[in-house]
């Protein structure tokens, strides 16, 4: 009692509230029930385990607080072998700052085509070199962007980039599993964690997160990267869930050209999956108030904190 860290695999983690409030929200939920057996095992659904964290979609049981305050030097030299343009110099400013304030989360929603992935890559070159981090970075993007954001890191970052990469998906996963199998028919991590934990980076789509998730959910990563994350829908998807239980030592970044796809009640998954509880609404209350009213209430005020959005980014 009392200690201020504790070592898990050989990793020490500072204890915080932030930490606490991680830890808390996790827990492993069998799904569908076992308790009865089927008459009829090949007309059953298959049965699937994944991690359920604590969510904000039926009440606002969890607000993530600001991270510390962190001091660095934002003139680091990043050495990129391309120049920024000016709105991509102020979207790296923009993650920087949100970085040093504490924030948890950030949804960059540019159109396609003005460089979200060069601007995610300098914040990451930068993070890297000022602060030393040696938590991995967690990028997860749809399989057809997979071998864009390696191409990326070699054109804007050269040869050193973010480190090794290490992937996580298709072949490439055979290096890192302990036994055949996968986390949500097993009911446990079938990954090699210690692996995970020492990347550099690791790259990974949004099918291998859902089907390993409970092996990824057991490693703190220091930012977490979502590309093209209208994949993330209205909750209750394996993949939005899967999405939502993943550990962020200090900040999740959302990216997508369109982050309305479907509906408003995927922008509130977005924002919540980003940093929950910080729109002041759980997603029942969010629907009931604007979802379903948008049409005859067109001036009804969006947030409870007018600030929200742009405190938000």
């Amino acid at each position: 009692m009392g200690s201020t860290s504790v070592t898990i695999d050989g990793q020490t983690i500072a204890i915080n509230e932030a930490v606490i409030e991680d830890v808390e929200r996790i827990a492993i939920l069998q799904r569908p029930n076992e308790s009865a057996k089927p008459k009829n095992e090949e007309k059953q659904s298959p049965k699937y385990f994944f991690v359920k964290p604590k969510d904000n979609v039926k009440d606002l049981s969890y607000v993530q607080v600001r991270g510390e305050t962190r001091a660095a030097d934002l003139a680091v030299q990043l050495g990129l072998r391309n120049e920024p343009q000016e709105h991509q110099q102020q979207g790296i400013a923009w993650f920087q700052q949100a970085y040093l304030l504490g924030m948890r989360g950030l949804l960059m929603a540019d159109d396609m085509g003005l460089g979200k992935t060069f601007q995610v890559l300098a914040f990451l070159k930068w993070l890297k070199l000022s602060r030393g981090e040696k938590k991995p970075v967690l990028v997860v993007a749809p399989k057809t962007l997979l071998g864009n954001w390696l191409e990326e890191v070699d054109i804007h970052l050269g040869e050193d980039g973010l480190g090794k990469p290490l992937k996580l998906y298709d072949t490439h996963l055979k290096e890192v599993r302990k036994e055949r199998g996968r986390d949500i028919k097993l009911a446990r991590e079938t990954l090699d964690l210690d692996k995970i934990r020492s990347a550099d980076w690791v790259l990974t789509t949004y099918e291998t997160l859902r089907d390993y998730q409970i092996s990824f959910a057991q490693v703190r990563f220091e930012v977490i990267v979502f590309d093209e994350a209208q994949k993330i829908k209205e909750s209750g998807a394996m993949v939005t869930e899967a999405a939502r239980a993943q550990n962020a030592a200090t900040l999740r970044i959302l990216m997508t050209g369109t982050p309305v796809e479907n509906s408003l009640m995927d922008l509130w998954t977005l924002f919540d999956v980003a940093w929950p509880g910080r729109l002041g609404y759980s997603g029942q209350s969010f629907r009931k108030e604007f979802v379903r009213t948008v049409k005859s209430r067109p001036t009804a005020t969006p947030f409870r904190d007018p600030g929200a959005l742009k405190n938000l980014g």
